[in-house]
């Protein structure tokens, strides 16, 4: 009588775990294809939003010969002559799409977004000691270009479009060459 009681709640149990098999394995495949389509649309949003502007905002400037002093030259040239605008798209666009940059470049995102480095390019009494703040954005700058192309890049293969991220990167890099040091500057030192 035991050896058929535990038969039959072998049957039964073995008839549950068929019957719930399917709805289980439904379940986890439903789950796994939606995570997979929003970290899809996520990404594609990151790349529409952030990732593609960022690279038109580069061509406007010579990328080759870029870096950070010369993307705030617009506030120095401002104090002058009023009538130019100060450029802070990047800054912008950095601060409208903060949750779609690359992870590494958390740390360093207050340093480029506030670092009070207008106060160093707008040359006024004492300018000198907001130099650090403008190290501080440059440094940051030319992180956020570089992990942000190289994510740019990444997301471009994988959704289809266009790598050039890749070769703005690239052409980036040559303006380590032109000016490794004294990044921040507007001008080149003269020594």
């Amino acid at each position: 009588m035991k050896g058929e009681l535990i038969k039959l709640t072998i049957q039964i149990i073995t008839i549950c775990v068929a019957l719930f098999t399917p709805f289980v394995a439904a379940a986890c495949a439903y789950y796994f294809s939606v995570s997979r389509k929003h970290k899809l649309e996520n990404e594609e949003a990151a790349y529409k939003n952030f990732y593609a502007p960022l690279m038109g905002i580069l061509t406007h400037y010579q990328i080759s010969n870029i870096w950070y002093g010369v993307t705030r030259s617009f506030v120095y040239a401002h104090k002058y002559w009023p009538q130019i605008s100060i450029d802070n798209n990047i800054q912008d666009l950095v601060r409208k799409n903060i949750k779609y940059l690359p992870e590494t470049v958390g740390p360093y995102v207050h340093d480029f977004l506030m670092s009070g480095d207008e106060l160093f390019y707008l040359g006024n009494d004492d300018y000198e000691k907001y130099e650090d703040n403008a190290i501080a954005a440059s440094d940051a700058f030319d992180l956020i270009i570089k992990e942000s192309l190289k994510e740019a890049s990444r997301l471009s293969k994988k959704l289809g479009y266009p790598d050039i991220a890749t070769e703005l990167l690239n052409e980036f890099q040559k303006s380590f060459v032109e000016r490794p040091t004294d990044r921040h500057q507007i001008h080149p030192s003269v020594d």
